[in-house]
């Protein structure tokens, strides 16, 4: 039985161990819990320890800032700060304040007044540049009162010194003075201005006297001649203006007081203005062959009583008008080269060239044309059609033929005396070589000169 029971003793023990074996299992497990939970409770002490010593350095900073801001604002006068404080406000309107965005806050601002600052500064060079040119400017005007003064923005003292005592030890008594040179000067130049434009006038006049002169001697017809006439226009801007001219120069024997002078020197300055604003009106009224209109007269000989009145050539045909323009102009160009007609001048310039003749005037007004220039003595460059060339004729020394091919690259010039011209046109009439080339022919170019 011992075996027995030494069996059973064993089994108690084996089930004893087992139980206690359970037991250990679970104090194995609870003890690596509690090790888990030591280090989760070492880290997070760790952390916040180090949350600690972060908050610590971070109350330290804020600390020694506040102390430096404290220094700082008894060192400062805020009443001066105040313009500044007016530009930050704008800025921060809006916004908190806080530790957090104190610094970020600041950087925006600085960079806003940096950006405002640059800004300043090219208005400021761009304000020195236009000062120093002025200061230039000023010193070439007036050499001798900048003698001691450079063109540096460091010299503004004393150009300031120099302005005050113009201001108030000159200009007082340069005042009179410059009045006076006003009422001389400027009126002087008005009338200046005002007489040349009245001799300009007087000259049209005298010349028109002239060419009547010379127009007696040439028939119109063969019992008529032509004269010109200039008549005041009665235009209301023209006369306005030369009433205003009249206005802004008074006589010089009335009293000029303080008021009179004030108010011609305000007529000046309207009339001045407006020159420089009204081209249009300028170029009208200043042009003195507006302050006349012009027509022309047609007189028997005998009697010199009228026959024709002409204004504007209304009312004429083509060819009447070319041979009343023709008559003008030659006269015209006559005395204008000192011509006397009927009288040789051939030691005299009297060149004239004439484009595109009696290409719209009959036959006989062309001829009287070129008789009329032969009369006059000229010496004529008459550009006409070929279609035209037996109105010249006569009149020719010698011609060119200007002649271009089917392809019309390559004109030619052919120069014929007179005498050559017409022994050509007898053969031009069988020679069909020379006919053809002819049909191409886009000018002739007949010349005459006095014989």
């Amino acid at each position: 039985m011992p075996a027995l029971e030494k069996l059973e003793e064993m089994k108690a023990q084996i089930l004893q161990l087992s139980q206690e074996s359970s037991q250990l299992a679970a104090l194995k497990t609870q003890l690596e819990q509690c090790r888990e939970n030591q280090q989760i409770r070492t880290k997070e002490r760790r952390e916040l320890e180090r949350e600690h010593g972060a908050l610590e350095q971070s109350l330290k900073q804020h600390q020694q800032q506040e102390h430096k801001q404290k220094t700082l604002l008894n060192t400062i006068q805020l009443e001066a700060w105040q313009p500044l404080v007016q530009h930050i406000e704008p800025e921060l309107r809006g916004r908190e304040l806080n530790l957090e965005n104190v610094d970020d806050l600041e950087k925006t601002i600085f960079d806003t007044l940096l950006r405002r600052a640059k800004s300043f500064l090219g208005q400021a060079n761009t304000l020195q540049t236009s000062i120093e040119k002025t200061m230039q400017d000023f010193r070439n005007r007036f050499p001798t009162d900048s003698t001691e003064m450079d063109s540096t923005i460091g010299s503004m003292p004393d150009y300031q010194r120099l302005l005050g005592r113009l201001e108030h030890d000159d200009l007082p008594q340069y005042r009179e003075q410059f009045k006076k040179w006003l009422d001389d000067k400027i009126s002087l130049a008005i009338k200046s201005f005002q007489t040349s434009l009245e001799n300009q006038d007087e000259d049209i006049v005298r010349s028109i006297k002239d060419l009547n002169t010379g127009l007696e001697q040439i028939n119109y017809t063969t019992s008529t001649y032509i004269q010109l006439e200039a008549k005041k226009n009665t235009d209301a801007e023209v006369s306005a203006f030369r009433q205003l001219l009249r206005a802004c120069t008074p006589d010089h024997g009335q009293l000029q007081n303080n008021e009179l002078r004030e108010a011609n020197f305000m007529q000046i300055k309207n009339l001045i203005e407006r020159f420089s604003t009204d081209s249009k009106w300028t170029n009208k009224v200043t042009d003195v062959r507006q302050w006349r209109v012009f027509a022309a007269r047609e007189r028997y000989r005998e009697t010199h009583e009228e026959k024709n009145y002409y204004e504007g050539s209304s009312g004429k045909s083509g060819g009447q008008k070319a041979k009343l323009a023709y008559t003008i102009l030659a006269s015209a160009i006559a005395y204008q080269y000192q011509l006397e007609p009927g009288k040789h001048n051939a030691k005299t310039f009297r060149f004239v060239v004439v484009d595109e003749a009696f290409s719209k005037s009959d036959e006989i007004n062309s001829r009287y044309a070129m008789e009329l220039f032969e009369k006059l003595d000229l010496q004529l460059l008459v550009v006409t059609p070929k279609d035209k060339t037996h109105v010249v004729e006569s009149f020719i020394q010698s011609c060119h033929f200007v002649i271009n091919s089917p392809e019309e690259d390559n004109s030619q010039v052919y120069t014929l005396t007179q005498q050559q011209f017409e022994q050509q046109k007898r053969r031009w009439v069988n020679d069909t070589k020379l006919r053809y080339i002819l049909s191409y022919d886009t000018t002739t170019i007949t010349i005459s000169e006095s014989r």
